[in-house]
């Protein structure tokens, strides 16, 4: 479910114990026939909290479900929910957005950005927190911005999401537009051309988009991997996989690295518990690095574009013995952050329920819907204003702590 919406709810913990997570786990119930150690709901009251939706016989076991959280996480690059297991059931991905800069709250309200979030690396390490808390896989499954924004936004998600070790998919991929801002659009492509009133949307690709998001990176690993980063200024690469249990260590067991093919020209170089076993070029002459670990301890793979470029990755390797790299940088500041900004989407939720209210009880006075609404507006924000005045005061002294 894309972006589900809280709608008049207003504590956020409770929407997503009581109605969110509860119609997930229905339906994975649903066609899964996993039961949660519950017995089946009657089927003229399917969706009771202490029995199963009743199993619809697909009895698919097979395939990833996508959970997302409520929307209200693209204001907050954090979710405000118990990140507890809600179902039992194994092959779980939880699919946040992450749009800081973009949709946050510091966005909408034209805040100093430097307030809140506290970093771009913010919302990916609430993202890992979150889904361990779920006991499931993580996937960011939208993020973005206006091709205009590239380095200020673009470059420094990307470089959290490598920080993180967390995956993502760009939104959109193509797009057809036609008008006046199209060239500040989010697409990878540029629009395609009007034939006439058919649109032919195979526009060319935009060449620093494709500079930041064609990328080196790990495709499968053998071991734990530690860190991995792709610069996309130097377009150089490091990884560092740990692997020290070479007990259940198979032949064909390999990892396996992905260079595109904007980068075919790059040096590779494999050191410590590992060897280069083959490059594989594929027709789209983009290459697979395939590496053959040992498994008696740590190994480093470098793509550069020369050698002298390997020697310096090579003395700039720092081993996190983390699980992540992603770190706050004053964990007691932003958990204060995150208190004091859900606070204000509250504040906001509870004016535009009002804004909605009055529009409803209102409208039928007005031929015109639109100045309906100008009037709810109207009413409504004189009592708002004064506390978000307040807000701003109190944000900007907790920022100087």
């Amino acid at each position: 479910m894309n972006e589900p919406q809280p709608g008049t709810y207003i504590d956020q913990y409770t929407f997503s114990s009581n109605y969110l997570y509860p119609f997930y786990k229905r339906v994975i119930q649903a066609i899964t026939g996993v039961r949660d150690n519950l017995p089946d709901c009657p089927k003229h009251a399917p969706t009771g909290t202490n029995c199963s939706y009743p199993n619809l016989g697909i009895n698919d076991k097979r395939h990833l479900f996508f959970v997302e959280p409520t929307s209200v996480r693209n204001l907050l690059d954090f979710t405000p929910q118990h990140s507890i297991p809600f179902s039992s059931y194994t092959n779980i991905v939880y699919a946040p957005h992450v749009y800081t800069h973009v949709f946050t709250i510091d966005s909408i309200l034209h805040l100093n950005q430097s307030l809140y979030p506290p970093s771009f690396d913010y919302a990916y390490e609430t993202a890992l927190n979150e889904s361990v808390g779920l006991q499931s896989a993580v996937l960011v499954t939208e993020f973005g911005c206006g091709a205009d924004a590239d380095e200020r936004l673009l470059v420094p998600t990307i470089d959290s999401q490598d920080k993180a070790m967390i995956s993502a998919t760009i939104w959109p991929w193509k797009n057809n537009c036609f008008q006046e801002g199209c060239e500040t659009s989010w697409s990878l492509y540029d629009s395609g051309t009007l034939n006439s009133t058919v649109a032919n949307q195979n526009g060319p690709e935009r060449p620093n988009r494709v500079r930041i998001l064609s990328r080196v990176y790990p495709r499968g690993v053998i071991g734990q991997l530690k860190q991995y980063f792709y610069n996309t200024t130097t377009s150089s690469f490091i990884m560092t996989v740990n692997c020290i249990n070479n007990t259940s260590l198979l032949l064909n067991n390999e990892t396996i690295v992905y260079i595109p093919r904007r980068l075919n020209n790059s040096v590779i170089n494999v050191t410590g518990e590992a060897t280069l076993k083959k490059i594989i070029k594929n027709p789209d002459q983009s290459r697979l690095i395939i590496i053959n670990p040992t498994c008696n301890g740590q190994y480093h793979v470098f793509v550069a574009n020369n050698t002298n470029a390997i020697d310096e990755l090579y003395k700039k390797t720092v081993i996190n013995n983390n699980s992540t790299n992603v770190k706050s940088n004053n964990r007691h500041k932003t958990i204060q952050s995150m208190k004091k900004v859900y606070e204000l989407f509250q504040l906001l939720h509870a004016a535009a329920v009002k804004t909605g209210e009055t529009f409803v009880a209102t409208s039928s006075n007005f031929v015109n819907k639109f100045t309906a609404l100008q009037n709810a507006v109207e009413i409504n924000i004189k009592h708002i204003i004064p506390l978000l005045n307040e807000f701003h005061k109190t944000f900007d002294l907790f920022s100087m702590y």
